[in-house]
């Protein structure tokens, strides 16, 4: 995943703990559910387009930094 966005590994793993804080879940299991509950995850995503085009609920804004 980091190679893929271009960052370290130390930095993904930032990012992860970083979600995993704010949205309360433990792992990437429940960060992805929590995402699917939430609808910032669907069959768009599975396009190829890449995550920052996409846009999210302004709700979400203070979640989701990239």
């Amino acid at each position: 995943m980091a190679a893929r966005l271009g960052i370290s590994r130390k930095t993904a793993g930032t990012h992860i703990e970083r979600i995993h804080a704010k949205t309360g879940t433990s792992s990437r299991a429940t960060a992805t559910l929590f995402a699917l509950r939430n609808g910032l995850l669907g069959p768009l995503d599975l396009s190829g387009e890449h995550p920052t085009t996409r846009r999210f609920p302004a709700a979400y804004g203070p979640l989701i930094r990239f």
